[in-house]
């Protein structure tokens, strides 16, 4: 089953530098695999996307969106499904983070599927050099 991978990325500027407008982040990925001919069945590709904006919205805080393709082009073993997804990240600095995560994943003949998290990442220990 692939589905979508529920963190969002890691915004790319520490936590605790001003920003002088609000930042926003953009990433979106295609994926797309060829499947051979195999015991008479026949082949056929397989693909899925997403796209997801993370905006600054405060000096530490992040808001992002993201959206799901399950499905591209759909077929008898990979039906086409949905995600819609919402996180809130508060960053107290750059060692830490706290994400709250919710998703909705939903397609034609299934039914939809609700899943919420709280994330915690601290960052402890010996480390590489760093601009902060």
């Amino acid at each position: 089953v692939l589905l979508p991978s529920p963190l969002p990325a890691r915004p790319s500027r520490p936590a605790l530098v001003p920003a002088p407008s609000p930042m926003v982040q953009w990433t979106t990925e295609l994926f797309f695999r060829s499947i051979g001919e195999f015991a008479g069945i026949a082949g056929r590709t397989e693909g899925a996307g997403y796209t997801e904006p993370v905006v600054q919205v405060a000096r530490r805080w992040y808001l992002g969106g993201r959206f799901d393709v399950v499905g591209i082009p759909s077929g008898d073993y990979l039906p086409r499904r949905y995600g819609y997804a919402a996180s809130l990240t508060f960053a107290p600095s750059e060692f830490s983070r706290f994400r709250l995560y919710a998703q909705e994943i939903t397609g034609t003949g299934m039914g939809s599927s609700t899943g919420a998290f709280l994330q915690t990442e601290i960052s402890s220990g010996a480390h590489g050099a760093h601009p902060y």
